[in-house]
């Protein structure tokens, strides 16, 4: 049987850390970062990011804030599953504007105009 997450103290709220660790790994993977990568880019071990990964490390305020600025979201979503977390679209769209910015010139149009279409058949 599983162990249930260790429970950490903040102010008059609890948080889970399995639950912190599913949160901190599912941004890495939407980054498209190994483990070793991201924490490069973060500045931490590999090991740091892995334990953090699977709940056996709790994060300091420090690395929260490190998640926090480069994954784009906010410490409530990291802690709570709460507050904002953009981190996909905005990684997504992201990704498509350096895609569009990478086309010649001259068939940006057409591919803009592509997109456009193809997001106007989306049902609301």
């Amino acid at each position: 049987m599983d162990s249930p997450g260790y429970y950490a103290r903040k102010e008059e709220n609890m948080y889970n850390t399995d639950e912190v660790a599913k949160r901190v790994k599912e941004l890495r993977k939407k980054t498209g970062m190994s483990q070793e990568k991201f924490a490069e880019v973060i500045g931490v071990s590999r090991e740091s990011v892995a334990r953090y990964e699977t709940g056996k490390r709790a994060m300091t305020i420090d690395v929260i804030d490190l998640y926090v600025s480069y994954c784009k979201v906010s410490a409530d979503y990291i802690l709570y599953g709460t507050g904002k977390c953009e981190s996909v679209r905005n990684q997504e769209c992201g990704e498509i504007l350096e895609m569009l910015n990478n086309v010649p010139e001259g068939m940006q149009k057409m591919v803009y105009g592509m997109i456009k279409g193809m997001l106007e058949k989306i049902p609301e």
